[in-house]
């Protein structure tokens, strides 16, 4: 009787396992089907990948349901991967359901919000409360990631639990600043008082620290959602000597002062790269000299014209028979301009007039596909930039990255800004548009009383032959650049290297950071490697934001990282050995944190046995 007991419950068990075993794998193939369009970038998904993925979630909530499923989920162990993957199933079903009536609300209204030059305000409110429930969504997916994790789960589980709980989080917080920026809006568009602008259009073909020389200075304004182009002035209109200056604070006219970066020197106004202080600046300058007080600033460089134009423009460029496509646009600015205009005053009032135009373009014409993306990624990359001086305002701004500041950083944080210090005399050169940039940094932390890191950057003078004096200088394309390495201020600096030999250099600080600056001279077809190497104090987490410097053409990055053995570290990077990597071109902010792995139970000794696997190859 035993024997045909033990037989009759073992075949039950196997009954159960085989039973449930083809609904545990479609629900499986299912989530991992859906958790990719979840794990993409927001930005790139269309309604289809959304209905496609709350499909496979519905199939595999239906999988949950079946009775093997339950009857197996409840055995120790097997019950928590079960609970796991059908909380976190459910809420990502809602997430989508959600998403689905954002996405809807978008094809039905995002071409109506801006037209003729005009934001319709109305309408632009309406997204407020699909938007609030997506927030809600993500923070209960954020929320059953977390609680689901267990030592009972399986390694797989706990991975996707974690890279789901991660990436919910990183959109949770994203629509939480869209919903800050959205209570701003109606003032920010000049309601219900009108606002008026500054606009500072830079050309990074000659670099400041911000991005660009200035090259023109203008306004917009903004009245109920109308917005209108105002008069827009050469930068050489404002700056004449004698030079007059205006308040700036103690740390500003310590770093910045002995460039005159606070007076009508105009050409050097934007050599901070914390863009919220050169607005400012910009701004009582332009009161100084005009008269007229200004409510914030619009900062845009050619790439970020180009992003804002629609993409059917043409423009004519007074005073020739040349007609701009709106793809060539930035090009244009940066080199063809100087090979068709010989005359200076003529080439920067043509300049000028075509970005008037081009900013008109941008405010008449319809929304076009892909221009939301464009603009995301001129916007990412400091190519456009839009401040305001309302305290609120402004910190909704900073939180999505329209307001590019120096501000407070608790971690690591890298930046390297370069100034173009012209041909030797008073005269400044375009090389910037004709230099290859590579930056590279790298950590290793827990490995003493300062956990070492390295700062790189690689400038690579390309420029061809031909060039005009105007652009090339004298002699030759001789690339003169000023560059500063911005590090956190609590950084011990050890060594500064010009190609691996000491180098000259000034230290400088600037709140929570401080700049490290090096003078170097590249000639044309050749380089020349900056390094910093600096200690960090140890922490029990480590955390780096590296920031981009708006550019003609993107620079290289190069990551590494070294954690200990038990740490986790979060994207960008994969794992290459011991060392964590990354490598692609600086777009925008690249974000790193790493921390002690929270694993525990199954998945702590599943990594243990890997890790001594891997070092005992």
């Amino acid at each position: 009787m035993k024997r045909r007991a033990s037989i009759a419950g073992i075949s039950l068990i196997l009954s159960l396992g085989l039973a449930a075993a083809i609904p545990l794998a479609r629900a499986g193939l299912n989530l991992l089907k859906a958790r990719a369009s979840l794990t993409a970038d927001a930005a790139s998904l269309d309604r289809r990948d959304v209905v496609e993925a709350k499909t496979r979630l519905d199939s595999a909530s239906d999988s949950f349901a079946s009775l093997p499923l339950r009857v197996l989920a409840a055995l120790p162990g097997i019950g928590d991967n079960y609970d796991s993957m059908r909380a976190v199933t459910e809420a990502s079903a809602d997430v989508m359901e959600k998403a689905l009536v954002l996405q809807d609300w978008r094809e039905d209204n995002v071409s109506g919000i801006f037209a003729g030059g005009r934001v319709d305000l109305d309408l632009l409110a309406g997204v407020r409360e699909p938007l609030a429930a997506q927030t809600e969504a993500l923070e209960e997916l954020e929320l059953a990631a977390q609680e689901s994790r267990s030592g009972w789960l399986l390694p797989p589980v706990w991975d996707a639990l974690e890279e789901l709980g991660t990436r919910a989080g990183e959109l949770r917080s994203g629509s939480e600043k869209a919903q800050r920026l959205l209570d701003h809006a109606g003032a920010l568009f000049g309601d219900p008082e009108p606002r008026t602008y500054l606009v500072m259009s830079m050309n990074n073909a000659e670099l400041r620290g911000a991005g660009g020389l200035l090259s023109g200075i203008g306004t917009l304004t903004m009245d109920h959602g109308r917005i209108d182009v105002g008069r827009q002035w050469p930068r050489e209109y404002f700056q004449r000597k004698p030079y007059r200056s205006v308040p700036a604070s103690r740390a500003y006219l310590e770093r910045y002062g002995n460039f005159k970066a606070n007076t009508t020197l105009w050409a050097n106004v934007t050599f901070s790269p914390d863009v919220v202080e050169d607005a400012r600046i910009a701004s009582q300058l332009f009161e100084l000299q005009t008269g007229t007080k200004t409510d914030g600033a619009l900062v845009v460089d050619p790439r970020g014209l180009e992003a804002l134009v629609p993409a059917d423009a043409a423009i004519e460029v007074p005073g020739s028979d040349r007609v701009i496509e709106a793809d060539e646009l930035a090009t244009w600015i940066y080199s063809d301009a100087y090979a068709e205009f010989a005359d200076d005053d003529a080439r920067r009032l043509a300049i000028l007039k075509v970005g008037r135009l081009a900013l008109s373009a941008a405010l008449e014409g319809e929304p076009q596909s892909g221009m939301l993306e464009s603009l995301g990624e001129a916007v990412a990359g400091k190519h456009v930039s839009f401040v305001s001086f309302e305290k609120d305002e402004l910190s909704a701004l900073e939180d999505l990255g329209l307001a590019p500041t120096l501000g407070e950083t608790p971690g690591d944080h890298a930046l390297v800004a370069v100034h173009n210090f012209g041909d030797g005399g008073n005269e400044g050169t375009k090389l910037d548009y004709w230099t290859d940039r590579t930056v590279r940094h790298a950590c290793s932390i827990g490995e003493g009383s300062l956990d070492p890191c390295v700062l790189e950057l690689t400038l690579l003078n390309s420029a061809p032959t031909g060039l005009t004096r105007y652009v090339a200088g004298a002699p030759y394309a001789m690339l003169r650049s000023y560059v500063e390495l911005f590090i956190p201020a609590k950084a011990t600096v050890v060594g500064v290297y010009l190609d691996g030999e000491p180098a000259e250099f000034a230290t400088f600080d600037e709140g929570d950071v401080q700049s490290v600056s090096v003078y170097t001279q590249v000639p044309r077809s050749e380089q020349r490697t900056i390094t910093i190497h600096y200690g960090l104090p140890p922490r029990n987490d480590y955390s780096l934001l590296f920031s981009p410097q708006p550019l003609a053409r993107d620079a290289r990055i190069d990551l590494g990282l070294r954690v200990p053995a038990d740490w986790t570290v979060e994207s960008p990077l994969t794992r290459s050995g011991d060392v964590y990597r990354y490598a692609g071109t600086l777009e925008g902010d690249v974000r790193v944190t790493a921390r002690p792995d929270a694993r525990t139970g199954i998945p702590a000794l599943w990594d243990a046995f890997v890790d001594l696997l891997r070092s005992s190859l």
